[in-house]
């Protein structure tokens, strides 16, 4: 009763330039059991939840820290590919992608091996 439980909130999405589209998405854990343990990311059991983008080129990725203060996490190598080190038990995360597209829409695909496959279409406009 208590494994984790995802889901994506309502994603923010802002125009910084022509085809250069901000997207912040958050997700919510809605039960008590983390979607990756800190045993398993000490230990490196298995791997962290993973989220990808189909529909746009990736340029940057990253965890959003603080909203207010724009602090982000930004991940170094393969921004196609955010290595998310899970969902905290009854919280959240604000994924941050940097996406290169001439509109429409994208799909957000996040991939956890204990809370499951979730996707998130999202406009950009």
């Amino acid at each position: 009763m208590h494994v984790p439980k995802l889901r994506f909130l309502e994603p923010t999405v802002k125009k910084e330039a022509r085809n250069l589209w901000r997207v912040e998405l958050p997700l919510v854990n809605e039960r008590a059991i983390p979607s990756v343990s800190n045993i398993v990311i000490a230990n490196k059991l298995h791997r962290v939840d993973l989220a990808t983008v189909n529909g746009g080129k990736v340029l940057a990725s990253g965890i959003v820290r603080n909203p207010y203060t724009n602090q982000i996490d930004l991940q170094e190598h393969r921004p196609e590919r955010l290595m998310v080190n899970g969902v905290q038990g009854f919280g959240n995360t604000t994924l941050y992608f940097l996406v290169e597209s001439s509109g429409g829409e994208i799909v957000v695909n996040f991939d956890s091996i204990k809370g499951g496959k979730l996707s998130q279409k999202v406009n950009l406009k």
